[in-house]
């Protein structure tokens, strides 16, 4: 029984592949199956392209924004950065006049 089983379950399968695959008529209907499935990936490649290309874009315009950000920053930084050693610059400055100031009334 197993054996007969595994006969009609054999056939089912090469049934079910004939049905799967039809075998062309000629080489004519061969070659315009080729042609059509070579369009049909053709298009599904150009569309990936284009959503490469279109994520690729986007990546750009965020990177442009971002760089912009970061050189406001940077600029923002850099002018804290200025204005906190010109403060510091004037306190010491103060400090030495002073100290200078001492100098000369305790030296008359």
């Amino acid at each position: 029984e197993d054996a007969s089983k595994l006969r009609s379950n054999h056939k089912l399968t090469k049934t079910k592949t004939k049905k799967k695959f039809p075998e062309p008529s000629s080489t004519y209907d061969l070659h315009k199956g080729l042609i059509s499935q070579q369009n049909q990936l053709l298009e599904k490649l150009r569309r990936f392209q284009q959503i490469s290309l279109d994520s690729l874009k986007q990546k750009k315009l965020v990177v442009h924004l971002l760089e912009g950000q970061l050189e406001n920053k940077l600029k923002d930084a850099e002018q804290e950065f200025i204005a906190e050693l010109a403060s510091m610059a004037r306190i010491r400055l103060t400090d030495n006049n002073s100290s200078v100031n001492r100098n000369v009334h305790s030296g008359q």
